[in-house]
């Protein structure tokens, strides 16, 4: 509301705007906002107030105003995305979906073949004894058989909510323990080391199996790319409330450009197809699957000549 100015206390305003000497200011009278301006002639001076309470409570609207029409805007175009980024991503995932499925049929179509081929051999070798194309089809037969197995893991591992259904607090310093034990013999014929250092009774909430699996996949990878005669680094530590799994190897062909695909599915680097390692790039993927299970990390790194993967994984 604009009130007039009194012509007693106009005269104490004019006193003090003389003596401060300024030609322009603001003054609070009355609780509303004014200006002032001085105009100076030879024989008088003007002063001018002009009450700023309207303009003021015409900026706030204006900016309060902007402020909604903003909110409004931005909640409008978020809308608009949502649909859009769903009509967008809705075919990308229906195709990932039925990619899913048809690794999971396939897969298991595949088994039975597989097994029938394995045992009609089994018994052909028996009744006629073993010559090199029984081998061969035995040792191709194990392959494929390893492949399916690998390919069922990976569809398994993708279904989130049944896959937790075997997780409990388990002793994971006695898992690991137990995992490395399985490839002593391994290590033997191979003549490398094993170098392990694995903190005891590290309770953690997990799939078992799945810890063991994880740590077979870092040794067997491990083991395949080391080089000759060299000795594998394998530790798991509790870090407050994760635990931290490295496995690191030399690796002295490697090369640095691999490490960002070394956990894509089915990729083979040219050194492995070089030195004709078995696989079928699958190991890394499902090890990355398992720590996505668990919540967790896994990434690797290549540094002085060594290859390292590095797993964290919550405790809870």
């Amino acid at each position: 509301m604009i009130h007039d100015i009194e012509d007693s206390n106009a005269e104490s305003y004019i006193g003090q705007i003389t003596k401060s000497g300024r030609k322009n200011g603001k003054l609070k009278i009355d609780n509303s906002a004014y200006s002032y301006s001085v105009k100076s002639t030879d024989d008088v001076s003007i002063i001018v107030f002009v009450n700023n309470s309207f303009t003021n409570l015409a900026s706030r609207n204006l900016l309060l105003i902007s402020v909604l029409v903003g909110i409004a805007v931005l909640i409008v175009i978020f809308i608009l995305i949502l649909i859009i980024s769903k009509r967008v991503v809705k075919p990308v995932a229906d195709s990932f979906e039925r990619k899913k499925k048809f690794i999971s049929n396939a897969s298991h179509e595949l088994k039975t073949p597989i097994t029938v081929i394995s045992t009609t051999i089994d018994i052909i070798s028996r009744q006629k004894g073993s010559d090199r194309w029984t081998y061969c089809i035995k040792n191709q037969s194990r392959k494929m058989q390893h492949l399916v197995h690998e390919l069922l893991d990976l569809s398994r591992l993708s279904e989130t909510c049944t896959a937790k259904q075997n997780f409990r607090k388990c002793d994971v310093s006695r898992i690991v323990n137990r995992s490395l034990m399985y490839f002593e013999s391994r290590f033997f014929e191979s003549q490398k080391t094993l170098q392990s250092d694995i903190e005891k009774d590290i309770l953690m909430v997990c799939d078992e199996n799945k810890i063991s699996q994880l740590v077979g996949i870092l040794i067997d990878n491990a083991l395949k790319y080391s080089d000759e005669k060299s000795d594998i680094h394998f530790s798991m530590q509790k870090n407050r409330d994760i635990v931290v799994i490295t496995c690191s190897n030399p690796c002295s062909d490697f090369s640095v450009a691999d490490t960002s695909m070394l956990f894509e599915r089915f990729y083979r680097s040219d050194n492995d197809q070089r030195n004709q390692q078995e696989g079928f790039g699958l190991g890394l993927s499902i090890a990355q699957a398992i720590k996505e299970l668990h919540n967790g990390k896994i990434e690797a790194d290549y540094f002085d000549g060594s290859v390292r993967f590095i797993t964290t994984l919550p405790l809870e």
